[in-house]
């Protein structure tokens, strides 16, 4: 009985690096969904949120939906502006992580996520699906998204 207690104990109190990156994924499509409650958040609270996702030196190359435009974002500093920018255009984004996949490599510093977006805008009559890859890097024991890029808009 203990050793079944054990088994079941140990994961909660100490997760595994693929565990930690779900649980990062899954409060990250919280943090870019926009809600009414919300409100504006604030610089500081984009700072603080955004520094517990992201390294400081992150890649974000997307083709944005509207399928024409690239957006290139290059160190955190970029990426917090055009957040603001977002969050002061847009009411109400609703973000899901679909399908996840994780890969690991050995020592268990890097890994990389594969991501299927849902996003609905009311604005816009149809849900936008698209694939993403998140590169992923182990620093002081805490994981950080390095590189983001869309793979392909999904109909």
């Amino acid at each position: 009985m203990i050793g079944g207690a054990c088994f079941i104990l140990v994961p909660l109190i100490f997760p595994g690096d693929e565990t930690l990156i779900f649980r990062k994924l899954d409060d990250l499509a919280e943090f870019v969904s926009i809600r009414p409650q919300q409100g504006l958040m604030t610089r500081e609270d984009i700072r603080a949120q955004v520094e517990t996702f992201f390294d400081s030196e992150i890649r974000i190359q997307l083709n944005l939906p509207d399928g024409q435009t690239n957006l290139l974002l290059s160190g955190i500093e970029k990426l917090k502006e055009y957040i603001l920018k977002v969050r002061s255009q847009v009411r109400l984004l609703n973000v899901d992580f679909l399908e996840q996949s994780i890969e690991i490599t050995e020592p268990h510093t890097k890994a990389v996520a594969f991501v299927t977006v849902r996003a609905r805008v009311p604005s816009r009559p149809q849900l936008e699906f698209s694939e993403f890859r998140l590169d992923w890097v182990k620093k002081e024991n805490e994981w950080k998204i390095t590189h983001v890029e869309s793979i392909r808009p999904l109909k």
